[in-house]
């Protein structure tokens, strides 16, 4: 059952002009998805605070449900806006056939820089689950940045990718970790001879990331100024005036 705590006649989101700090709570599903759906412009903000404490355990009906376009988006807006509590449930869901690739949509709206420790999963996941892969690998670059300085060792495993495509997300991952991630340069370093473009390019623009902890990298991307890429030798160039080479 859906209610307002401060007015139980409303049972349908909708506060009174001008009434704040109202708490709705929601029981179920359907609740949760006709709050969003009636809420007035009054009760919006007291509706997204009962959405984002929602029980997760809502996540996998929420995903599973059948309806129309605009019903099936509230619905993984809903999760979205539960936050990283839903993350073990859409976790769950990639071994559902018939969920499996909402859930990989859902988890990459979902996760934030600050859920790094999430890593190691979403780099397994990116090699072992090809319907979702390519949502683990956007969300692993998403979640990585200068706090994930511990999990530069996964990321540097899945550099080594026979997979092209993994191969450049975690390099691009160790990009945004930038000078915490100077344990990377001979991974990167290598990956600068890689046969495909874009590893390439991002191996050279990750060194510029990391900056002076990366300079021994210097002679490998002053050969690499030789690329038949242009945009290879752009990134290779800009990189050498990022560590101070």
């Amino acid at each position: 059952m859906l209610f307002l705590a401060f007015a139980p006649s409303y049972t349908r989101a909708q506060a009174p002009a001008g009434v704040t700090g109202a708490e709705i709570h929601i029981g179920n599903a359907s609740d949760l998805l006709l709050a969003m759906r009636t809420a007035t412009p009054e009760a919006r903000k007291a509706v997204d605070a009962a959405v984002a404490k929602a029980d997760p355990a809502m996540v996998t009906e929420l995903l599973r449900l059948k309806g129309s376009p605009a019903k099936r988006d509230n619905a993984q807006r809903a999760v979205v806006r539960m936050g990283r509590k839903a993350v073990p449930a859409l976790f769950a869901l990639f071994d559902d056939e018939t969920a499996a690739v909402t859930a990989g949509s859902v988890l990459a709206r979902t996760v934030t820089v600050k859920d790094f420790d999430l890593i190691p999963q979403l780099v397994l996941c990116a090699e072992s689950k090809p319907e979702v892969s390519n949502y683990c690998a956007t969300s692993l670059v998403k979640v990585s940045g200068s706090l994930a300085a511990a999990q530069v060792p996964d990321l540097m495993r899945c550099v080594k990718s026979a997979n092209p495509e993994l191969r450049a997300y975690c390099i691009a991952a160790i990009g945004r970790v930038g000078s915490k991630a100077s344990t990377a340069t001979d991974a990167l370093i290598e990956a600068l001879t890689s046969s495909d473009t874009e590893s390439r390019a991002r191996s050279a623009a990750a060194l510029g990331s990391i900056g002076h902890g990366a300079v021994k990298s210097a002679p490998a991307l002053r050969r690499t100024l030789k690329d038949p890429s242009a945009e290879v030798r752009r990134e290779a160039k800009a990189a050498l005036r990022k560590i101070g080479a």
